[in-house]
């Protein structure tokens, strides 16, 4: 039985023979136990060195991911934060043009009532309209 090594790959033939072909392939930060073993006789401690340098990449990986995904949590919480906010004033806004209008009529100025109800609901109206607007042209830049 005769072996020809290239590379990482090596072609075995049997007596019989038949040939048995063989690859190793290895991804990632850790080299191979055989690599481990070769820098260990380059320079003492130096396969400690490569562990340990893996090691600690994997772990920066770690925190940038947690860090990431808790920069989105918040992103994620203001953008609730801002149309909540704004659906609340929103809506005391109302509640302050209706009771101007109640008064407007409790006082005999029925006019002025009507005229202030239909600028607000216009006003809302146009609002609500430019709003969806503006929404569909964000999410149809940004499709992610």
């Amino acid at each position: 039985m005769s072996t020809h090594n290239q590379g990482k790959a090596a072609i075995k033939q049997h007596a019989n023979g038949n040939k048995l072909a063989m690859a190793q392939f290895q991804s990632g930060p850790i080299p191979t136990a055989d690599e481990l073993r070769q820098l260990e006789t380059v320079l003492s401690g130096l396969a400690d060195r490569v562990v340990s340098m893996a090691e600690l990449e994997q772990k920066s990986r770690l925190e940038d991911q947690k860090r990431l995904i808790e920069v989105q949590r918040e992103i994620a919480l203001e953008d609730l934060g801002v149309p909540k906010r704004g659906q609340i004033l929103g809506f005391l806004s109302v509640l302050l043009i209706v009771g101007l209008c109640v008064c407007c009529l409790v006082w005999g100025h029925p006019e002025d009532a009507r005229y202030i109800a239909c600028t607000v609901i216009i006003g809302l109206a146009s609002v609500f309209i430019i709003g969806k607007r503006a929404d569909k042209t964000k999410q149809n830049k940004n499709p992610a």
